[in-house]
């Protein structure tokens, strides 16, 4: 196989753990006894933030373990680039969430279950979409040390752990009123 085809095929591996995986972190709060540790990595109410754990926590686990099948499948060439476009895929993705629920939910004036199920899965394609493009191609996002998406990307998780802990008083990490 070639290595493209290899990677292509890393990606949609990817686009289906990461919805599936999203798909059960929006239970495991609950399913928990509403754990507050468990609250920092999983969705704990209906709020937008919240509901970008749900890309968040399963792509960039799923990133460490494609990392890791490209180093060991010898295709170091890619899991050099791997940082940069997972990082920027993911920023993607999250700001496809926002953009799609707030203009929709604008427009209509009320959230829709099947239109934010879609908004999901539409945002996980796009991050492994944008994170495939800049894995295989030059640009000059990528001409960074890998290091720096990867300290990128961390100070991102601790973002989001005190966005978990202390949510501001903004829509975006208040549950919708019903």
């Amino acid at each position: 196989m070639n290595d493209t085809k290899r990677l292509r095929q890393l990606e949609v591996i990817g686009i289906i753990f990461v919805i599936a995986a999203g798909t059960l972190a929006h239970f495991v709060y609950d399913w928990t006894g509403r754990l507050e540790i468990i609250g920092l990595f999983f969705a704990k109410n209906e709020s937008t933030f919240e509901h970008l754990k749900l890309l968040f926590y399963p792509f960039l686990l799923y990133s460490v373990l494609e990392y890791c099948l490209l180093i060991h499948d010898s295709l170091t060439d890619y899991a050099q680039k791997l940082p940069c476009g997972k990082f920027f895929g993911l920023l993607a993705g999250l700001l496809s969430i926002i953009t799609l629920f707030y203009t929709y939910t604008g427009v209509f004036g009320k959230s829709i279950l099947i239109v934010d199920i879609s908004i999901f899965i539409l945002a996980v394609i796009i991050s492994f979409m944008v994170s495939y493009y800049l894995i295989t191609h030059e640009t000059c996002l990528c001409r960074a040390n890998p290091g720096v998406y990867i300290t990128a990307a961390e100070i991102l998780i601790l973002c989001f752990i005190w966005f978990s802990i202390r949510p501001p008083e903004i829509p975006l990490f208040l549950p919708p009123e019903n």
